[in-house]
């Protein structure tokens, strides 16, 4: 069995952009977790490196039901390795590419699982941005309870990548300001979060083309197109008026934090929850 430090490697679990993640156990509590290590290449700055292990040491103290937690971060012969929680459940996206979309009580509940994670990070001093925000970063489990994952990775993708090609963040999720690289604060991963509730109600984004620079352009200018009229009819209109205010270009236009998203979904959620399916 492979060793990765004091993990035994029992899987791979998925590989990306970013580099592999593998279902592992700690060798001396036995512990279950999700080990991440980073390409190579990432880890070749000494800035990168104590950068990544500065904001993994942040985010070990982000203690949330909503956020994946962050259980230790270390670097390996070179590697440097993140240990999270072990998940049993599905991406978003995996659930979205299954479904096409979601009942608007389903979604919803999904946003402000999402939003209460985001209002949590954004009040650390200082706030922690997620500036990835998407589906594939969002695992729902069996119970219906909402993680986000990958709080803080782009940034250090971000600065690894002046010394390297990796990419940083997804064009089909990107904010206009980190399009047009003017500052990102909190209210980028609103927009992010317009996008995603977006999608779960219609099944597509609102913003597609198979041209990088057209979708840039329409992530910068364009306003997102009405719901499918199936999907509005019994969708509550306040919903639909937050939805779109997510969806404003400038920052100054959108809710000024998770906590007033969470404040104005709040009158159309039950009193025992929402539950998702």
């Amino acid at each position: 069995m492979e060793r990765i430090g004091e993990y035994l490697v029992r899987r791979l679990v998925g590989e990306g952009g970013m580099g592999k993640v593998y279902e592992a156990e700690e060798r001396l509590s036995k512990r279950r977790v999700a080990l991440k290590v980073l390409r190579p290449e990432l880890a070749r700055s000494e800035d990168g490196r104590r950068l990544f292990l500065n904001e993994m040491t942040i985010l070990a103290h982000l203690d949330h039901p909503n956020i994946v937690r962050s259980l230790a971060c270390t670097e390996v012969d070179g590697q440097l390795v993140m240990a999270l929680e072990f998940l049993e459940g599905h991406t978003l996206r995996e659930l979205l590419t299954q479904r096409g979309r979601l009942d608007w009580a389903e979604a919803l509940s999904i946003a402000n699982q999402v939003a209460s994670a985001l209002a949590v990070a954004h009040r650390q001093e200082p706030p922690i941005i997620h500036r990835d925000l998407k589906p594939e970063n969002i695992m729902v489990l069996p119970s219906g309870k909402v993680k986000v994952m990958d709080f803080g990775i782009a940034k250090v993708l971000e600065a690894l990548s002046r010394t390297t090609t990796q990419s940083v963040g997804t064009l089909q999720y990107m904010s206009p300001e980190q399009i047009d690289a003017v500052g990102v604060d909190a209210r980028s991963d609103l927009y992010c979060l317009g996008l995603i509730l977006y999608e779960m109600l219609a099944g597509v984004p609102p913003f597609e083309s198979a041209s990088p620079r057209e979708l840039l352009n329409l992530q910068c200018t364009a306003q997102p197109p009405e719901l499918p009229e199936d999907t509005r009819r019994g969708l509550p209109r306040g919903i639909e008026r937050l939805l779109y205010e997510l969806l404003e270009k400038s920052p100054d236009d959108r809710p000024g934090s998770a906590l007033d998203v969470l404040h104005d979904i709040e009158p159309f959620a039950p009193a025992d929850g929402i539950p998702v399916s």
